[in-house]
């Protein structure tokens, strides 16, 4: 039950005065009397007739037992709204101020004892907690709530047994920090606050559990460092009214200066206010004397003067609002708007660094439940093991992102994590258009050059791409291309992604030949500069799965570029990138090749120490065998990569395009060598009309006569 302000005090005034009238020897009150004013103060002004009849269910009972009954009932309702009652909304002044108990004095021998000792952070924050307790020590709940903190992150499993101290086994963040808690601060910021006003307002309060929670976080407790967040934020005010620009509470804070600045500000929307009302008050003065002349309490003279009067008082307020309406809106843009600009940054940052807590607690629990597979069943790596305890629909870090856009929509910081966010989470459309908002903020002549775009706009080409809005994806990638130009820089992998793009995703074979060709020129570039190297150094060498990705970049690249000097009726040019095309696939078939013998080798090996270790096994033995094992999955995942690339690969494409070329110059060897080649790695649609193509050049090399291509 909800109580409001003025029902608590009428409440314990009525229950405060019977119970002394009921305790007074003087003046005994009826029993009629005091069930009455019972009632009446339970029930506020629902009427006396059901008081009335409650009252002579009763009245036959004793009047010496009724008061006591009744004292009782009294004082547990007294006791009652003492509990429904807010300890910290103190209405009648009794508890003290923070800047009574944390006063000036106090805060400067913290900032001295700070400055004098830098590294001690456990005794920076034994210090802000000494002043914090000192305040809330006058309030019977938050005390309580003070002494529950200190036992903060214990785990408990549903036993209620303390399992592990400052870790959560399920993956959640520790009690008191934990993911109901910052549920409902993220709920609760998104109502406005209660009448009764919860907690105090204080600037000085909300700074000292910011930084004792940054300090925390430095020190890598950030379960402590989230019930911190949590205090310093759960009743800050984020409504940013002139209200609070000029609370009386809030003032006390601050300094004289400040303080006079808000005052006059204040000040003049006093005066405003009053301008407008006895402009109101002239404006109807004019009726009021037409009515009274239409009533003939006015002679026409009479009337005509007080008219002339009045409107020349209505003409002065008027001018005056004038004035003051300029006056008013240079302190609303001058005082209150730069308040109000400085404060709304100062919270939108504040959340996000909150919620960049909470997600970093979210990554380490990650980190926890990471295993590495070395086996090969179902591939290598490292995987994240699926933790069933887990509260798989918290949001917090999306959700705190979201609040910090709401409380300062031009937090460009914010914008660009959630919209990150939002792309983790699959949610294409939403990440879309936060990226793209961030780019206008980017774009503004206040923030030119500020915000770097690069990886921006290659995420919203790829969410483009996603979205297969490949028009619009082409010219985010463009404008990328455009900034490596205006740095003079060069970005080859981003070369054979436009090219793979335009190919396969516009069709727009020129574009795709142009930048496929930067990637070639940038990987020949490469290859001579590590063939340098290599002689410098033999040592030096690229890994065999760098070398597999260049053959199969080469490959996709060179085949890309022949079908594009196949359509401008280039055959020269075709026949030497489909050659190149050629060249990469062969070297991709050699490496699989060999890395098949090297499995076959390791097999070998292991087997033969299978063999010995049925006779003889020790510890020197078993090692050598535990070793050659690792060898040998670690040659076999080698071998499954190369195989992958290997399929992946347009090889009877490209094959059949170099038949045709190779027929077309009248070389019939290597035609059917070709087609030979088909029937080993093809399919069987492919094989089939490959059979069929050898034995029609077969003919032609017999007879010479021309026959026709079968098509595949």
């Amino acid at each position: 039950m909800i109580f409001s302000q003025s029902t608590l005090r009428t409440q314990r005034k009525e229950s405060i005065a019977l119970a002394k009238s009921i305790l007074s020897v003087n003046s005994v009150p009826s029993v009629r009397d005091i069930f009455f004013a019972f009632t009446q103060s339970r029930a506020g002004s629902r009427g006396e007739v059901n008081h009335y009849k409650a009252y002579q269910n009763i009245i036959s009972t004793d009047n010496k037992i009724m008061r006591i009954l009744l004292l009782f009932l009294i004082s547990f309702q007294f006791f009652f709204s003492l509990i429904a009652h807010d300890f910290r909304d103190d209405t009648k002044k009794i508890y003290k101020t923070p800047i009574e108990v944390i006063t000036g004095e106090r805060q400067n021998e913290l900032e001295k004892y700070i400055q004098e000792n830098p590294d001690k952070i456990y005794g920076h924050i034994d210090q802000m907690k000494t002043l914090l307790n000192e305040y809330y020590a006058q309030f019977v709940e938050e005390k309580r709530i003070l002494d529950t903190r200190e036992k903060a992150g214990r785990y408990k499993d549903r036993k209620d047994n303390v399992t592990d101290e400052y870790k959560n086994n399920s993956g959640m963040i520790p009690v008191n920090a934990d993911v109901n808690s910052i549920r409902l601060f993220i709920s609760g910021v998104k109502f406005k606050n209660t009448e009764s006003r919860l907690a105090r307002d204080s600037d000085l309060l909300f700074d000292l559990h910011l930084r004792m929670a940054r300090l925390y976080e430095q020190v890598g407790e950030k379960h402590k460092a989230v019930e911190s967040y949590l205090a310093g934020l759960r009743y800050r005010d984020f409504s940013n009214t002139e209200e609070r620009f000029y609370n009386p509470g809030l003032l006390e804070e601050l300094g004289k200066e400040e303080v006079d600045k808000r005052l006059a500000h204040k000040q003049i929307k006093t005066d405003l206010e009053d301008l407008k009302l006895n402009l109101k008050k002239a404006e109807d003065n004019s009726s009021i004397i037409k009515s009274r002349y239409a009533k003939r309490e006015l002679s026409e003279a009479d009337a005509n003067s007080a008219l002339q009067e009045n409107t020349e008082r209505v003409n002065g307020l008027k001018e005056n609002l004038k004035a003051k309406e300029k006056e008013y809106s240079e302190s609303l843009l001058n005082n209150f708007g730069a308040y109000v600009s400085k404060k709304i940054k100062e919270d939108s940052n504040t959340v996000v660094d909150f919620a960049k807590l909470i997600k970093s607690i979210e990554n380490e629990n990650k980190e926890r439940a990471k295993v590495e597979n070395k086996s090969d069943n179902y591939g290598r790596g490292i995987f994240v093991a699926a933790d069933m305890n887990r509260n798989q629909e918290f949001t917090g870090y999306s959700q705190l992102l979201e609040f910090a856009i709401k409380v300062n929509a031009n937090n460009s910081e914010a914008i660009l994590l959630l919209a990150d966010e939002y792309k983790s989470s699959s949610k294409k459309r939403n990440a879309v258009d936060l990226y793209l908002k961030y780019i206008r903020f980017a774009n503004l002549p206040e923030n030119n050059g500020k915000y770097p775009l690069y990886d921006v706009y290659r995420n919203v080409a790829a969410l483009y791409t996603d979205l297969k809005q490949y028009v619009v994806a082409s010219s985010y990638y463009e404008k990328m291309i455009e900034i490596l130009t205006a740095d003079k820089k060069d970005d080859p992998y981003l070369y054979y992604q436009l090219g793979d793009f335009y190919s396969h995703r516009l069709g727009n074979a020129e574009k795709s030949s142009e930048y496929f060709m930067k990637y070639l020129v940038w990987l020949d570039e490469k290859r001579k500069e590590e063939k340098e190297k290599r002689e410098k150094d033999k040592d030096f060498g690229i890994s065999l799965e760098e070398t597999v990705r260049r053959l199969s970049s080469e490959f996709t690249a060179s085949y890309a570029i022949s079908i594009y000097h196949k359509q401008m009726q280039y055959p020269e040019s075709e026949i030497l990138y489909l050659e190149r095309a050629y060249n990469s696939y062969k070297e991709i078939f050699t490496l699989m090749k060999d890395q098949e013998l090297t499995v076959a080798d390791a097999r070998r090996d292991v087997d033969l120490l299978k063999r010995d270790l049925l006779t003889k096994s020790t510890s020197e033995s078993l090692a050598i065998y535990k070793q050659e094992q690792e060898k040998l999955e670690e040659s076999v995942y080698r071998l499954k990569s190369i195989k992958t690339v290997y399929d992946s690969l347009r090889k009877t494409n490209l094959l059949f395009r170099l038949t045709a070329v190779e027929e077309e110059n009248r070389n019939f060897k290597r035609v059917k060598n070709l087609y030979e080649e088909i029937v080993n790695i093809g399919n069987e649609n492919e094989i089939a009309n490959a059979l069929r193509n050898l034995e029609r050049v077969k003919k032609i090399e017999v007879d010479g006569i021309s026959r026709r291509r079968i098509m595949h």
